[in-house]
């Protein structure tokens, strides 16, 4: 083998994969969003609804007075996972911040007020929501600070 056929050989071996879009678009696409939701789904930092494995109720334990729990598969998981993941692209948020925020409640996804409230305020189309208090003898003005979010795209 010559000294050209090497280095050809070589610079093709350090070559970058391909940068796949993950989407629904393409079957590529989505096996690359397959694949990022498994490994999402494996880990225990996300809600429960989107990992394979939840903790349920086993027994109580009388002696320590307290429910014991035990792993069981999630077949949902991974497919959470990919809707979660879906929906943090058309809003081109961030996946963990959707997943945390989003509930999944008789199978249909519902946002936490949280994450409506921070939606609405960094859109930059309407001024920051202000919430009025009554029920009492006297209006109550609540002090609140403004965030500003940055995205970085």
């Amino acid at each position: 083998m010559n000294a050209q056929t090497q280095i050809a050989n070589n610079q093709e071996s350090q070559r970058k994969p391909e940068n796949v879009e993950a989407n629904f678009n393409t079957y590529r696409g989505f096996q690359a969003m397959h694949h990022m939701a498994e490994s999402l789904a494996n880990s225990t930092i996300i809600p429960e609804q989107f990992r394979t494995s939840i903790m349920v109720k086993d027994r109580y334990d009388n002696q320590a007075k307290k429910w014991l729990f035990k792993p069981e598969p999630n077949p949902s998981g991974v497919s959470n996972c990919i809707v979660a993941l879906n929906m943090a692209q058309r809003l081109g948020a961030d996946p963990m911040m959707v997943m945390q925020n989003l509930y999944l409640i008789d199978g249909r996804p519902s946002w936490s007020s949280q994450f409506i409230i921070a939606a609405i305020n960094s859109s930059g189309r309407y001024s920051p929501l202000r919430f009025e208090m009554t029920g009492g003898d006297e209006e109550i003005e609540v002090p609140y600070a403004i965030t500003e979010w940055v995205t970085f795209f």
